[in-house]
């Protein structure tokens, strides 16, 4: 609902069209913004981000290579401003097998759990930021390239392809196939690689020591409730003899 807002108020004021592409054409790499309203309008005028300094959306990374999403050079950022497509290219094998796999790369960078914590980077877009670039650093597009020549991967995608096309659409692509089991070990051997990078930074140890003492809150709550519930019980039982 922020983002639709945000593109309402932005294309309510003139030239919003030009704004945005001059925006791409200035500072073209993909942002990592959160839902609300004044990045979203920032995000569609990144022509003026220059003057923001460290306080600047932070950029979006291939997951794969570690470079900005959208990095083209000056001419691909010209002919994507005024094309109406996009082309790029940062076509391998193993982005396609990636894309072909049914993997779900949706929440890869918004947590990560370490020594029984759950992190979540969800309204951290700067940790989400340096956790990509992290992860990208570590070349993954070169393991998948040569994942994506395996004859036993390429069976597998096509037994997963088979049973979209026959209906069986009850198997979790996630769980069920043996390219994604692999897939999901390359990532989380990275992830964890990446967390010891980017774990020391004080933004990062600052997230961290909020996480631990939300569980520990949590976990105090919850045994609380379970003791209360118990009295409960045993109240009601007396008070049934009791009658």
């Amino acid at each position: 609902m922020e983002r639709i807002l945000a593109s309402l108020a932005n294309n309510s004021l003139p030239l919003s069209s030009l704004r945005n592409e001059l925006g791409k054409v200035i500072n073209p790499y993909m942002k990592e913004i959160n839902a609300g309203i004044l990045s979203s309008l920032r995000n569609r005028n990144l022509f003026l981000e220059g003057l923001a300094g460290e306080d600047a959306l932070p950029t979006k990374y291939d997951l794969l290579t570690g470079r900005p999403i959208r990095d083209w050079d000056f001419p691909t950022r010209m002919f994507n401003a005024i094309s109406p497509f996009n082309i790029s290219l940062d076509y391998s094998p193993g982005r396609k097998l990636l894309f072909d796999s049914g993997y779900d790369l949706r929440t890869t960078t918004f947590s990560y759990t370490f020594g029984g914590v759950n992190v979540s980077f969800k309204d951290h877009p700067h940790i989400r930021s340096k956790f990509q670039k992290a992860i990208g650093d570590q070349n993954l597009q070169y393991e998948l390239d040569l994942l994506a020549k395996d004859p036993e991967i390429i069976a597998s995608v096509k037994s997963m392809e088979a049973d979209t096309w026959n209906g069986n659409r009850q198997r979790d692509p996630m769980k069920a196939y043996y390219h994604n089991d692999i897939i999901k070990a390359l990532f989380d051997r990275a992830k964890k690689k990446a967390w010891s990078k980017i774990k020391d930074d004080p933004e990062v140890i600052q997230l961290m020591k909020e996480s631990k003492e939300r569980k520990v809150d949590n976990l105090a709550s919850n045994k609380k409730t379970r003791n209360f519930t118990r009295e409960e019980k045993i109240q009601n039982i007396l008070n049934n003899k009791n009658k």
